[in-house]
C-alpha cells in the first residue's frame, strides 16, 4: 500500500507543482541525457583512433645472454614488404610503421 501512496502523491506534486519546478525537472532530464550522450562519445572517440599500423622489436643474444650485432631481412609476401636492417651495438632494432601481416625475419651474424 505504501508503493501506491508513493504513486499518488507524486503524480499528485506534478499536479500542483508551480511551472518553473515542472521546466526545472524537464531540464534536468535533458542535462542527464547530454551527460549520457557525452560519456558514450568519450568512450567511441578512442577506439576510433586506433592505428592500423604496428611495430616489431628485435633483440638479438646468443646463448649465453651476451648482445651480438646482426644483419637482418623482414620479408612479408602478403604486404609486398622487404627491409633489410642491421642491428645496432645494443643488438637491437625496431621496425616501425608496419602493416598488419605475415612477416619471415632472418637473422645473420654480422
Amino acid at each position: 500500500m505504501g508503493a501506491r501512496e508513493d504513486r499518488g502523491a507524486r503524480a499528485d506534486w506534478q499536479r500542483r507543482a508551480p511551472l518553473g519546478a515542472q521546466t526545472q525537472m524537464e531540464e534536468w532530464t535533458i542535462r542527464r541525457w547530454m551527460m549520457a550522450i557525452v560519456i558514450v562519445c568519450a568512450f567511441v572517440r578512442p577506439a576510433a583512433a586506433q592505428r592500423d599500423r604496428g611495430e616489431l622489436r628485435i633483440e638479438v643474444r646468443d646463448p649465453q645472454g651476451a648482445v651480438l650485432a646482426a644483419a637482418g631481412e623482414m620479408v612479408s609476401e602478403g604486404n609486398q614488404f622487404r627491409l633489410d636492417f642491421q642491428t645496432g651495438e645494443d643488438g637491437q632494432f625496431i621496425a616501425q610503421n608496419l602493416a598488419y601481416g605475415v612477416y619471415r625475419v632472418r637473422l645473420t651474424r654480422g
